[in-house]
């Protein structure tokens, strides 16, 4: 998973202008997503990705 920094002065919702259709909306200036060619999209744009690693369920106390 990887998390997206909303870079400062820049809105909460990316248009795609290729697509003609939004490509992501910031909530509270950041994004969670698990498509890494989003994440890099958005990189290449200026803002700040960081990968995030999921934990395993049971390994970590999940129920189950």
């Amino acid at each position: 998973m990887f998390q997206v920094s909303k870079k400062p002065n820049t809105p909460n919702m990316i248009w795609d202008a290729n697509q003609n259709s939004p490509l992501c909306k910031f909530v509270d200036g950041f994004l969670e997503t698990k498509d890494k060619k989003l994440a890099d999209r958005l990189k290449a744009l200026g803002h700040t990705v960081t990968e995030i690693k999921e934990q395993g369920g049971e390994a970590n106390g999940g129920a189950g």
